[in-house]
């Protein structure tokens, strides 16, 4: 019986907590919610600049760093060129992969439970065989 209550706590433990509609999972969605707004947020805001500059092209305005990055160059102006300086542009603030700070995976973590609500259910059921066949014993002398 007491084996049987054991188990029913340690499942209970693992629905609760570790379940895909556990405490752990909700936790995880919502900072990756959190990420992914932030990065709509980042996009609305990098479209709306590109929108402001489009309206400045379509007007013919452009700044001098476009020209100058698009090639053109004004009469009288003076190029200078550093062989191999090369600006890299690439942005990698959109790389970062949602783990939202777990050391382990919820996964990983799902199994280290299970593997630990089984082995203390074993220990158990063997520590109570154990008792019972020595309690067997001692009735008997």
């Amino acid at each position: 019986m007491f084996v049987f209550i054991i188990g029913i706590i340690l499942s209970s433990v693992y629905f609760v907590l570790f379940s895909q509609s556990g405490l752990l999972e909700r936790i995880n969605l919502e900072e990756e919610n959190k990420l992914a707004y932030g990065k709509i947020e980042k996009l609305n805001s990098e479209k709306k600049n590109l929108q402001n500059t489009l309206r400045g092209y379509q007007r013919g305005h452009y700044s001098d760093r476009d020209m100058l990055e698009s090639g053109y160059i004004k009469p009288g102006e003076k190029i200078i060129y550093f062989k191999g300086q090369r600006e890299k542009t690439q942005s990698k603030e959109f790389e970062k992969t949602s783990d939202a700070g777990y050391f382990l995976k919820l996964t990983h973590l799902r199994m280290i439970w299970i593997t630990f609500s089984a082995a203390v259910l074993l220990v158990l059921l063997i520590y109570g065989r154990k008792k019972r066949e020595f309690d067997v014993y001692r009735d008997d002398q």
